[in-house]
């Protein structure tokens, strides 16, 4: 939120009510089409930004929809995967469900709140259910990494 600064062209009769806006010169570096620069000031081309924000809305809101059931997609460049934990939260015996066949190998990491490393594992290629047992482990909430070819997807899990 901003209100025009009066003072610095007193030529455009600037109204005093509180406006919102983006700052052009962030545009500028995504989307430099939507932003015109004239003389000493930029605007940015409200109508057409809005097909971008709309896009990004549908994405965020796949990507939060996918995060409550739980799964993961895309955990390489050239598969699509789904991942479910099972039971999550878990006494100590968790499955890492795939939705198929692993095609490559993906490493899992298991952190604490602390961000400790606590479990490190590797889910083979050709895997579909991954057994994990984190009984060892005291009751708390986990943060899990997995990866492959630079990829990497983050979640928790609960332990009783």
């Amino acid at each position: 939120s901003y209100y025009w600064d009066k003072t610095s062209d007193s030529e455009l009769n600037f109204d005093d009510n509180l406006h919102s806006g983006v700052i052009a010169q962030e545009i500028q570096k995504v989307l430099p089409h939507l932003v015109n620069s004239s003389s000493e000031s930029l605007s940015v081309n409200y109508t057409e930004i809005i097909p971008y924000l709309i896009k990004s809305i549908q994405e965020l809101s796949a990507e939060v929809e996918s995060l409550k059931n739980g799964k993961v997609s895309n955990l390489s460049q050239d598969m699509s995967i789904e991942l479910k934990l099972v039971p999550n939260p878990t006494n100590g015996q968790i499955d890492l469900q795939f939705n198929e066949y692993l095609k490559s190998e993906l490493s899992f990491q298991l952190y604490d709140v602390n961000s400790n490393l606590k479990i490190s594992d590797v889910v083979r290629k050709n895997t579909k259910i991954h057994k994990l047992n984190i009984s060892s482990l005291p009751s708390g909430i986990y943060h899990y990494v997995l990866s492959n070819n630079g990829v990497y997807h983050t979640g928790k899990i609960i332990k009783k």
